[in-house]
């Protein structure tokens, strides 16, 4: 008799652990979605807005050049959940007297962008119009340049550029952080038994 009781003692324990080890699970998918959206803002989008020329000539990628002018959709057409996927273009002159444009790419959780130095394209100074595409993810972009000092034209072909990438990979990274605590929660749990 005394067997049995101990039995349903254990069981109940064992119930009550368990809406309480669901709640810690939930909290810690959570806290993994936020430590990788504040590794990726501290060590991959480590710009923020507003973009303005001045702001940017004062990022080291820009220092020592004159930003001539910036493309894309405005800062003020931001997503709901704070970012934007859209790609803003600059068109800046360097100290030596060459014309460049690079893309910057956004953070979709927040307002904070990086610089895509692979983006970075010279713009031939005998060139009066020069047109170029820089592909991504999802499709391409196409830029046209008039007389090294404008942007004519700004396209974008394919669907919202690299929203679903960057989704994918944050939650991707979420994930595998989440397993590694429940393979360190198993260890130690194991240990504890033997």
């Amino acid at each position: 008799m005394e067997q049995g009781n101990q039995d349903k003692t254990t069981v109940r324990e064992g119930h009550a652990a368990g809406p309480l080890r669901t709640v810690l699970w939930i909290f810690a998918a959570l806290g993994s979605l936020l430590l990788v959206v504040a590794l990726r803002t501290v060590f991959l989008y480590t710009h923020t807005a507003p973009l303005t020329p001045e702001r940017l000539q004062e990022l080291p990628y820009f220092r020592g050049s004159e930003v001539l002018e910036i493309a894309g959709t405005p800062m003020e057409e931001t997503r709901p959940i704070g970012g934007k996927t859209d790609p803003n273009w600059v068109l800046y002159r360097t100290a030596e007297g060459e014309t460049h444009a690079v893309r910057l790419e956004w953070d979709l959780y927040l307002p904070r962008f990086r610089v895509e130095k692979g983006t970075d394209t010279l713009i031939p100074a005998e060139e009066v119009s020069y047109t170029f595409t820089a592909r991504d993810f999802l499709g391409t972009n196409t830029l046209t340049v008039r007389q090294q000092t404008w942007i004519t034209k700004f396209d974008r072909t394919g669907a919202v550029r690299q929203q679903s990438t960057i989704q994918t990979m944050t939650m991707l990274w979420a994930l595998g952080l989440l397993v590694a605590v429940a393979a360190v929660c198993r260890l130690v749990r194991k240990a504890r038994r033997t």
